[in-house]
């Protein structure tokens, strides 16, 4: 399968494996030969193989990105962290909300409704380039109204750590970019991967039916907690519109009484938890395999 030179590499460190985004498919591993005379290490994007457990491997690469300094990096990348601030309903990572139109009528609807200060949330430039990006989508907008603004700059975050932003909020709030999608794509990323992990309750703002294949891999959901009838719905426009109609409704449930029903999610947690790592390592397992043709 792989070359005795790049067997050698891997086991004196010259090359790091970093599985990440399973979308395509392919029958050998030729990718490793573009790196396999590097001096240094490098990061090899290995696609899907069929003997691994499907989409888990998203988790792994939340992991090795986490290791290999991206988010460590706090002078480059400037994260802000909430160590002294209070816990909020919501939280959301949507550093690149201009990559689609459904992210910028996110952070509309949390102005307009007054969310906005009840979620801890991060956005480039803390959202400053929200008019010019809007502006250039705006002949785009299949979700609706395209007059929309955002001038809150002062309510969100440019970068945010992940895990403490986690712990301080009750719901976390996986912003997709796949939202336009009106078809199953099969697909679970590390958004959903980190709550699991967190063991958190969380809104999957993503393409139809992808709780139901989240439920397919063994995990459990948060019905009725959540009302996640918005998983079924195939028109992006009203996916959205009954997304941000729970938002809403969760808002509005008193924040004590919330956290209290959402503690008693606990047996969904653990179940969750047990699954990813049961999944977690069968995955690490199957890579071996593929590596070096042996458990």
């Amino acid at each position: 399968m792989l070359s005795e030179k790049i067997k050698s590499n891997l086991h004196n460190g010259k090359i790091i494996v970093f599985v990440y985004e399973p979308f395509d498919s392919v029958d050998d591993f030729k990718i490793f030969e573009n790196i396999a005379h590097q001096q240094t290490p490098e990061v090899i994007y290995c696609v899907k193989h069929p003997s691994l457990v499907p989409n888990i491997i998203m988790y792994d690469s939340c992991i090795l990105e986490r290791n290999l300094g991206f988010i460590n990096d706090i002078d480059k990348y400037n994260v802000e962290f909430l160590e002294d601030r209070p816990q909020k309903v919501f939280s959301a990572f949507l550093h690149h909300y201009e990559e689609c139109t459904s992210r910028m009528q996110f952070l509309h609807f949390l102005e307009k409704t007054g969310i906005i200060d009840q979620i801890y949330i991060s956005a480039a430039e803390q959202g400053g380039r929200f008019s010019k990006i809007n502006k250039i989508h705006s002949t785009q907008h299949i979700f609706g109204n395209s007059d929309i603004s955002f001038s809150s700059f002062d309510k969100t975050f440019e970068l945010l750590n992940i895990e403490e932003t986690l712990k301080k909020s009750l719901i976390h709030i996986a912003f997709e970019g796949d939202m336009a999608s009106n078809v199953n794509l099969n697909i679970i990323t590390e958004k959903v991967y980190r709550c699991v992990e967190a063991k958190m309750p969380f809104i999957l703002a993503s393409h139809p039916y992808s709780l139901n294949f989240f439920r397919s891999l063994g995990f459990k959901s948060f019905s009725p907690l959540i009302n996640e009838d918005y998983d079924q719905e195939e028109s992006p426009p009203e996916r959205l519109k009954m997304i941000f109609k729970e938002i809403n409704r969760l808002a509005n449930i008193p924040f004590d009484h919330l956290k209290k029903q959402i503690n008693e999610l606990e047996p969904i947690f653990e179940h969750n938890l047990n699954i990813l790592k049961n999944n977690h390592n069968n995955t690490q397992n199957s890579i071996y395999r593929l590596l070096y043709g042996t458990q």
